[in-house]
This record gives C-alpha cells, sequence and structure tokens, in this order.
C-alpha cells in the first residue's frame, strides 16, 4: 500500500511538473531568440521623434496636396505594418503619416499613465516637430476613432476630413468596460509574451508583409502585447466617451466603414446606429458596410483606398 502511495504520489507530481518544466522551457527558448531577433528592431520603419525624452516612431511616405493620418487600434502591434496593404495603395497620391504612439509598434514604452487626449497631444506635438502642417484626413481604427473625435472636436480647422475604419463609437462606454478591460485577456496576453506564443498571431493574416516585415512583426508582438502603456490607455475609455458626448458631433466631411456584425449580436444595430448619427452630423457623411472583419483595410483595401480618392476629390 505504502507503494502504491508513493507511485501515485510521483505521477502526480510528474503531472504537475510537467506543464511547469514545459513552460519554463519555453520562456527560456523565447528569451534566447529574442535576444538573437532584437536587431530587426533597431532601425524603425519610419524615424523617431522625441518627446518628454522618449522616442516617437512616425512613418512618413509620399506626397501630395492631401495628408492622410492614419491613427491605429487599441493594442495593434505595429501601425505602420498594420495599415500598409491601404496607404501602400495611396503613397503616389497623399502625404502618408502612420504616428506609432508609445507602447505600439517601435515607439518606447513608457510605462505612464496614457489617455487619449494625451494622445492626441502626441500626434499634434510629433506632426509639428516634422514640420506637417494640417488640415489632415484622419484614418482611426476601432478605438483610436474617440482619438479622431477628440482631435476634431478640439482642434477642427486641423481636421479636413475623416475615414472611420471600423471605428469604435463614444456611446459604447459600458461595452468597452466590460470586454475590453479584461484581466484574465491581460495575463493570457503577458503568458504569451513571456513563452513567445504571441509570434503565432499576427504576421500569418499579412499576406502583403515581405518575410522581413513578419519577422519584425512577429518580435513587436513578443514586446507590445498587453505592455503597460497600452494596458493603461484601454482604462481611459470612459473618460474619453464621456468627453466626447459633452460637444457636437464634428461636422466636417466622412465616410464610416463597419464591419460586417451577427444581426444576433445585441449591440450590432447600436453599432451601426450610431455610425450612421456621425454620417448624418456631417456636411458631407456616408455609411459603407463592409462584408469582413473588424480590420477592415487588412480585407478592403483596395475599396477603402478608392473611397478616400473620391472624398479626397469633393473637399
Amino acid at each position: 500500500m505504502e507503494r502504491k502511495r508513493k507511485t501515485a504520489g510521483k505521477a502526480v507530481l510528474g503531472f504537475l511538473l510537467a506543464p511547469a518544466a514545459a513552460f519554463a522551457a519555453s520562456a527560456v527558448g523565447n528569451t534566447c531568440i529574442w535576444i538573437k531577433n532584437r536587431p530587426l528592431l533597431k532601425k524603425p520603419i519610419g524615424r523617431f521623434v522625441r518627446l518628454d525624452g522618449h522616442e516617437m516612431n512616425v512613418l512618413v511616405k509620399g506626397g501630395g496636396k492631401h495628408t492622410l493620418v492614419f491613427l491605429s487600434g487599441w493594442g495593434t502591434t505595429s501601425p505602420v505594418l498594420d495599415f500598409k496593404a491601404l496607404y501602400a495603395l495611396l503613397e503616389d497620391e497623399f502625404r502618408i503619416v502612420v504616428p506609432e504612439k508609445f507602447g505600439y509598434g517601435f515607439s518606447d514604452i513608457v510605462r505612464t499613465e496614457r489617455s487619449f487626449s494625451a494622445n492626441v497631444e502626441l500626434y499634434r506635438r510629433a506632426l509639428a516637430s516634422l514640420g506637417i502642417e494640417g488640415p489632415y484626413i484622419l484614418c482611426p481604427h476601432s478605438l483610436s476613432g474617440l482619438e479622431a473625435m477628440l482631435w476634431a472636436q478640439k482642434y477642427p480647422h486641423e481636421v479636413e476630413a475623416i475615414m472611420g475604419l471600423d471605428t469604435t463609437p463614444a456611446e459604447f462606454a459600458d461595452e468597452l468596460r466590460s470586454e475590453e478591460l479584461n484581466l484574465r485577456r491581460v495575463i493570457r496576453g503577458r503568458l504569451l509574451n513571456l513563452t513567445g506564443l504571441s509570434r503565432l498571431g499576427k504576421p500569418a493574416c499579412l499576406p502583403h508583409l515581405t518575410e522581413e516585415e513578419k519577422r519584425i512583426l512577429r518580435e513587436l508582438c513578443v514586446r507590445n502585447t498587453c505592455n503597460y502603456d497600452v494596458v493603461s490607455e484601454i482604462r481611459d475609455v470612459p473618460k474619453a466617451c464621456e468627453e466626447i458626448s459633452r460637444s457636437p458631433l464634428p461636422e466636417q466631411p466622412c465616410v464610416h466603414f463597419i464591419s460586417q456584425r451577427d444581426p444576433g449580436v445585441a449591440w450590432a444595430e447600436k453599432w451601426r446606429k450610431a455610425h450612421q448619427d456621425y454620417a448624418e452630423a456631417s456636411v458631407d457623411g456616408r455609411l459603407v458596410q463592409l462584408d469582413c472583419g473588424h480590420y477592415v483595410h487588412d480585407f478592403e483595401f483596395e475599396k477603402i483606398a478608392g473611397e478616400i480618392r473620391e472624398l479626397a476629390n469633393r473637399l
């Protein structure tokens, strides 16, 4: 009987230690890969702008009468690479600007409290330091729609138009509080970083990237997923939504693209209605529904590029 107990105890101990050993081995292997690939991140795809003692990466390409400023959604690993399929179709006709806020892309992780209003000011300072004057056509994706709204409300003379890429309406403060700020999601993201499993995500979904760019994006996934700045930013959603709701909706011309939502999802109609309200408040607004996922610019980049050209021609 005693021997059976010892055998059972060893089996249980082995069962418990095996996942821990696998986790430790994966973490060690990830560290080795990170050290080997770290030089990939030494030179940004863009240029660094020094703000508040930290480096912020900004990609500037092309040229033309209008300036397109692409603002990334929450947690997007690298805006410069994520928007490439879309801006590559437009850089011969427009000046392209893709700022990567702190905690994103090649920019520093500064580990200070972030807010949507603060991000708007960082964008403005970065563009000013590069000598890029407005007005701008803002192209926000997802939660950066809050940044675009604040920008247009506070500095209307700087915003020529808004091309919303399935942006998050301010009316969704309650839904975001319950869905996005999820402790388990943050812990899972950081564990994926520690083990290196986050390398297996987004790059495979972006076939327009070169193999070198995919390698860079994999390392940025490990560096940036659920870092302090990204998590801090999401906590500011209720405050940003409240600030937006105190002012009228922007009147600048706009096109709002929204992704196909399952009609069975409780908030699908609320999402559509909010964007319709944005379009109707504009002097020249349209709502375009796309049959694709939330990262609309990764799927329907040709259609979106065409709509941007049409709107620019009307300005």
